[in-house]
């Protein structure tokens, strides 16, 4: 699973959106900078416990 941000600016969202299609990634985008960890913490926590049930 993977989570690109798609404000961004350290990595090109394009760039993240292109390596997570090819590594076959989950994809689940927020409307945020770089730390959406810090900014969407309830989104990342979703995301998280996803992948720990095995789930898309």
């Amino acid at each position: 699973m993977f989570r690109p941000s798609s404000r961004d600016r350290a990595l090109a969202p394009d760039l993240e959106r292109f390596m997570a299609e090819r590594a076959g990634a989950h994809i689940v985008e927020v409307n945020s900078s770089h730390a959406a960890m810090v900014s969407h913490p309830d989104a990342v926590t979703r995301l998280i416990e996803r992948a720990d049930r095995g789930t898309p």
